[in-house]
């Protein structure tokens, strides 16, 4: 065809037909050589086509899933929707419908493992729980065995009915007036064979130093197989602070009363008026225990003498 104008055919195309009808484009197109396809051959053409799609279309469904790294990259890749051609017969045209989308799933890598996947970074994790030494894993701890019973359990003291396992005793006592012992009918405790007297007992004037032949003293035979006694003091109840002034009384414990002192502790008195004061748990060896208490403490100030004295009741021991 090259640079031929189909325009210019158009006289020659009037002088050879008789007709008064001007010939189409097709007819001019014709007269330069091209000739239109016959409809077998267009057919043919179509079925080959939708062939090569429908294979394309098939074999794209039977290969495997994309590469590890593009799936993670994408979370699953969708691909372009195939286009299926209808078969379609002589005089009709050709509509492409849009096939449905095929999703295809990560494949896993050869050799992964199906454990759950790793914890997102940064997430907190429970702490491991780590049984409790000697105790076996998954067996609930043996309970605690029950406390000792009391083997021995006894209140002695001044003006108490001394009996085989208790009693009370005083020493290098005298009297003075309000200078020396002397004893008070009401503020001790009263029951278990005590009539709630109590006594009280001159002090050293020091605060570290004692008389050591002025003592009150407790005894208790509490048996061969008592291992520790509790001991719990009972401080006189008194309107007349100088009876029970101790601040603090202090006290000594022994095997024996010539044994050596095997501890020693102290009470407020004057903190403590009307009340059992717990007063520490001793170990016992023999199978007796008893308690001294000892004069020391100061009985003045910068006026003079102030007449206090170290108050003197009762005691209770509990002992295992």
């Amino acid at each position: 065809m090259g640079d031929t104008d189909p325009d210019e055919h158009d006289d020659d195309w009037a002088e050879g037909n008789d007709r008064d009808e001007r010939p189409g484009r097709w007819a001019r197109l014709t007269r330069n050589g091209l000739r239109r396809p016959s409809m077998p051959l267009l057919a043919a053409a179509c079925v080959g086509v939708l062939a090569v799609l429908i294979g394309i279309v098939v074999g794209g469904r039977g290969e495997p899933g994309p590469p590890p790294s593009a799936a993670a990259a994408g979370g699953g890749v969708t691909e372009n929707p195939m286009i299926e051609f209808d078969p379609v017969s002589e005089g009709e045209e050709m509509s492409p419908s849009a096939a449905p989308e095929i999703t295809v799933a990560p494949t896993p890598t050869p050799g992964a493992s199906s454990a759950a996947p790793n914890p997102t970074p940064g997430a907190t994790q429970p702490p491991l729980q780590t049984p409790a030494p000697g105790v076996p894993t998954g067996a609930a701890p043996s309970p605690a065995p029950n406390a000792p019973k009391s083997t021995f359990t006894a209140i002695g003291g001044y003006h108490c009915s001394p009996t085989a396992t208790s009693g009370f005793r005083h020493f290098d006592w005298y009297k003075d007036g309000e200078r020396g012992w002397y004893s008070t009918g009401t503020g001790g405790w009263v029951g278990a064979g005590c009539e709630g007297h109590f006594e009280s007992m001159p002090m050293s004037g020091s605060k570290t130093k004692d008389d050591s032949g002025l003592y009150g003293e407790w005894w208790f035979v509490v048996g061969a197989s008592t291992r520790s006694c509790a001991v719990s003091t009972y401080v006189p109840a008194t309107t007349d602070s100088r009876r029970a002034a101790g601040d603090p009384a202090t006290y000594q414990v022994r095997d024996t009363e010539s044994g050596p002192v095997r501890a020693t502790f102290t009470v407020a008195q004057k903190a403590n008026r009307g009340r059992w004061v717990a007063s520490g748990t001793y170990a016992v060896t023999g199978g007796r225990i008893v308690i001294r208490v000892v004069n020391r403490g100061v009985d003045w100030d910068d006026s003079g003498s102030t007449l206090d004295h170290i108050g003197i009741a009762q005691m209770k021991v509990t002992c295992r």
